[in-house]
């Protein structure tokens, strides 16, 4: 794994909380993370049920997290 600096504008959703999270994602293995685990990530960002659940639906929709899709469904039967 390589580590280089982008601009911030570059990034999607860089200027989000959801962003952050979708390139931690990027770097975890699906298989080893568990839902509630995601969930109480949403929770630490400060993110109601609702955003919880707006924010799954939108990791959901970005084509570089389709290996997370499973774990993205389960976490949002869980709210």
């Amino acid at each position: 794994m390589s580590t280089r600096h982008v601009p911030p504008s570059k990034l999607l959703w860089h200027d989000i909380p959801l962003g952050r999270l979708s390139r931690a994602l990027q770097a975890l293995n699906p298989k080893t993370t568990k839902p509630e685990k995601l969930v109480r990530a949403f929770k630490l960002l400060g993110h109601s049920e609702s955003e919880t659940s707006i924010g799954l639906s939108a990791l959901l929709k970005e084509p570089s997290l389709a290996k997370w899709a499973p774990v993205l469904h389960e976490a949002k039967d869980l709210i």
